[in-house]
């Protein structure tokens, strides 16, 4: 993938970004949006210490954004470890749907491959995913 600089003013490989896909049930999960979970997290706005880059393509959007949010490292794999427990309890839940068992189990593997985007040698506060929604 060619790396955008600040320079470059068009960041034109934006698509090939990891979890550029449309997935409603994990926008939900992610900041209550299209959907919402027992698990959801509350979006919490852009982060006012944004790298330049980061900036630069959230005001590309101009009007079409909407919920923008973020998470670090330390967050994802609090959510992590809660999904893990949301498919424990489906499992064992006689009372639990197959919808429930369903969602639960992808929604745990998708925050698994954001994490697995991350670097390990990198402290978990100072990693964060900034994402938000187009209209």
């Amino acid at each position: 993938m060619k790396k955008e600089t600040l320079e470059d003013k068009i960041y034109s490989e934006m698509q090939y970004f990891p979890g550029r896909g449309r997935d409603y049930w994990l926008f939900g999960l992610l900041a209550e949006v299209c959907t919402q979970w027992d698990w959801s997290i509350s979006a919490k706005g852009f982060p006012e210490d944004a790298s330049p880059e980061v900036q630069q393509v959230y005001t590309q959007w101009e009007d079409d954004v909407h919920t923008p949010s973020y998470l670090n490292r330390t967050e994802l794999q609090a959510l992590k470890d809660t999904m893990a427990t949301a498919c424990t309890q489906a499992l064992i839940d006689p009372n639990a749907d197959d919808e429930t068992r369903v969602v639960a189990s992808h929604l745990a593997a998708r925050v698994q491959e954001i994490l697995n985007t991350l670097k390990a040698d990198v402290p978990p506060e100072d990693q964060r995913v900034v994402f938000w929604f187009d209209n």
